[in-house]
């Protein structure tokens, strides 16, 4: 099975894509982080993603280049505080014009 991935910025001109063909999101999270930072060094502010992305190293492997909007299933106490910050809540909220793109 195949699908797309499509990155956009946020005037939603297409930025990056890919073909995925036997690969799940969260196994290109990482591939796609690199690719944007090094495409677009320090342009990109933070990179949205929906919960298919998400794994506690895929996190952590992209907090260290773009700050990630990666929403997950629990939270512990930190983690709670972060996603519920202002600006967290406002990129989260962007998420949703990127995810009807």
């Amino acid at each position: 099975m195949e699908h797309r991935l499509i990155a956009t910025d946020q005037f939603n001109f297409i930025i990056h894509h890919k073909v995925l063909e036997k690969q799940t999101d969260s196994q290109v999270t990482q591939e796609l982080a690199t690719i944007l930072s090094e495409k677009f060094p320090n342009l990109i502010n933070s990179l949205s993603l929906d919960k298919g992305f998400y794994s506690k190293a895929n996190k952590e492997f992209v907090q260290k280049l773009i700050r990630p909007i990666m929403p997950k299933g629990k939270h512990n106490k930190e983690e709670t505080l972060i996603d519920y910050s202002v600006a967290f809540i406002k990129l989260r909220n962007a998420h949703s014009a990127v995810a009807s793109n």
